[in-house]
């Protein structure tokens, strides 16, 4: 749930500064990108469960699915941009 919510706030976010920040968008993502692991861990550290094995898949399978969806998202607004 927490990648998909954050994964609708980035695109959302790459879209409305799409305009106004052209060069710099390849930035915003891998920022946004790697605040989304620092956010997650912050999370699961303040709620106190642990990760182990067991757990990794739970967070790496629906983080995949939601990056490959950016990723397609944000390079067709790339590629939009003139």
């Amino acid at each position: 749930m927490f990648n998909g919510v954050f994964t609708i706030i980035l695109t959302s976010g790459i879209i409305l500064l799409s305009n106004r920040f052209k060069d710099q968008l390849g930035f915003i993502f891998l920022g946004a990108s790697f605040a989304k692991i620092g956010i997650f861990m912050a999370i699961i550290k303040l709620i106190g469960m642990e990760i182990n094995k067991s757990v990794f898949p739970d967070f790496f399978i629906p983080y995949v699915i939601c990056l490959v969806a950016e990723v397609y998202y944000i390079s067709k607004i790339l590629n939009n941009i003139k």
